[in-house]
């Protein structure tokens, strides 16, 4: 049930706890330790979070969209 394709989390929103918009998922990064979300902003903003649980508690992908826990210096252009 928590596994996922790649091409399943492309292009989902992004929601922070709050419910805010962030962005859309723009691809999957493969790490030897673990996967990232590599996230897109309107703005025109990237960044990555890892694909862990503590961060990305929800994906509902019949909905389009991933919640993440927006922890201090997590959403940071890079």
């Amino acid at each position: 049930d928590d596994e996922f394709w790649p091409e399943d989390l492309t292009g989902l929103s992004v929601f922070d706890e709050a419910g805010e918009l962030v962005g859309v998922v723009e691809r999957v990064v493969f790490g030897p330790g673990q996967d990232r979300l590599a996230i897109a902003t309107e703005a025109g903003a990237r960044f990555e979070i890892p694909f862990v649980d503590e961060l990305v508690p929800v994906v509902d992908i019949d909905a389009r969209r991933v919640e993440i826990n927006s922890i201090p210096g997590l959403i940071e252009p890079g």
